[in-house]
């Protein structure tokens, strides 16, 4: 694996016959978003251990999210069926400034104004009140708006002049600021904002205001256009489309469960037995796992959105990356393998006794102990070789072996060991 993986998560889910779409484009994009939400909490939490930095500042790794489709084109199912819905339940409470690490799902449908947005203050001398904004109550926060073009509305009202700047401050920096003539208001507000518009409401977006999002572009073809008005006269849409919104949703639990960003140790120095003891704990779904673990990277790395390409790009660690391949590898074997792990034993047991190079009759004469036929044999030692644990040589016309990584091999047969003990 190199350092830069484009993520991969899911086969495209598109319901032709119905014109749905849901792109991989989209679940990726949802997935750096997330990931970079609960990176950037994690930190900025006052035990954060070596956070990242760019110019002395810690870097902010949120990314928001914009979903430009027309009506009928999976918008709504994408903001709320793989976002609003897909969290744990355990997330889903408010969380206040300073307080707590829990995340809070938001979905807005009112326009907004700057002082619903940022708070404000009443009374006077001593007798002074600060009334809570959104901001302040979604700190920490994945805030949902379904129809973006109402933010954009709002702008334009009187009585909410300075709201974009404060949005914009807020998407920037973390952070709102306002002074009035009675107090000041100032607090942290690190939500991360998914917002879907219909293309034609475009036209009202400032480009400074859009360079803080990643865009998701949907225009559909005239057929499939027409596909989605005729499935909707027949009535039988809405129903199919919940559900493949479902089999979304439970994909993207299984996926978020498994990387538990909010339970995370910390984004530089890796608790390995820890990062381990959780997998175990929420068990891995056969067939998926590569992709499991490679969305467990996304709480410790720093993400890059392409929008020309269409491409999302994680850069992982090099540490974390071996990790993640050996414990990937130890589960695949006792997945799907037993008779490669009985020879790792017996390829372990002769290397301790000095065997460098290890013959292919030497082996079969080992593994009689066992009860494995040549078949078995040969099977197990092709996969060890495809996934570069062993090397195969030919000397003097006889097969012979050896181990390709001492350091690699000894992870994976500790690895192995560990997940054994844990099943136990």
């Amino acid at each position: 694996m190199g350092n830069d993986k484009e993520i991969a998560l899911f086969h495209d889910r598109i319901a032709k016959d119905m014109g749905i779409v849901s792109s991989r484009n989209a679940v990726n994009m949802i997935f750096t978003s997330l990931g970079g939400h609960y990176m950037n909490l994690l930190q900025k939490t006052s035990d954060a251990v070596n956070p990242v930095r760019k110019n002395g500042s810690i870097v902010d790794t949120r990314k928001h999210l914009m979903f430009i489709r027309p009506p009928g084109f999976g918008k709504t199912m994408m903001l709320k069926g793989l976002l609003y819905d897909v969290l744990p339940e355990e997330t889903k409470y408010t969380s206040h400034p300073d307080t707590g690490n829990r995340i809070e799902t938001s979905t807005f449908q009112n326009i907004l104004t700057e002082a619903g947005f940022t708070g404000t203050v009443r009374g006077n001398g001593n007798m002074v009140e600060n009334v809570e904004g959104i901001a302040a109550r979604c700190n920490r926060g994945f805030v949902v708006v379904e129809e973006f073009s109402a933010i954009l509305e709002s702008f334009s009202q009187t009585h909410s002049s300075n709201f974009e700047q404060a949005l914009l401050m807020a998407l920037d920096s973390g952070r709102v600021t306002k002074s009035l003539a009675n107090g000041t208001i100032s607090y942290d507000t690190n939500l991360t904002l998914a917002a879907g518009i219909q293309p034609t409401k475009m036209v009202d977006a400032s480009s400074g205001l859009m360079r803080r999002f990643l865009v998701e572009y949907c225009i559909p073809s005239a057929e499939a256009s027409k596909n989605i008005v005729a499935a909707s006269r027949n009535a039988w849409l809405e129903q199919d489309k919940n559900d493949n919104a479902m089999d979304l949703k439970r994909d993207l639990q299984a996926y978020i469960k498994t990387e538990v960003m909010n339970q995370t140790y910390n984004s530089i120095t890796y608790e390995h037995d820890k990062l381990f003891k959780l997998f175990d704990t929420f068990g891995m779904p056969a067939g998926i796992e590569s992709d499991i673990y490679m969305q467990a990277a996304i709480a410790y790395n720093y993400f890059v959105g392409n929008i020309e390409d269409n491409t999302i790009v994680v850069k992982l660690n090099k540490d974390l990356e071996n990790m993640l391949t050996v414990d990937f590898v130890s589960r695949y074997l006792l997945s799907f393998n037993m008779h490669a792990i009985v020879l790792l034993v017996i390829l372990k047991n002769m290397r301790n006794e000095g065997i460098a190079s290890i013959k292919l009759v030497d082996i079969l004469e080992a593994s009689n102990a066992y009860q494995m036929n040549s078949q078995q044999i040969t099977y197990a030692l092709k996969s060890l070789e495809d996934m570069s644990i062993i090397t195969k040589m030919k000397i003097k016309q006889s097969d012979v072996y050896s181990i390709t990584n001492d350091v690699f091999f000894d992870k994976i047969v500790n690895r192995l060991d560990a997940i054994q003990k844990a099943m136990v």
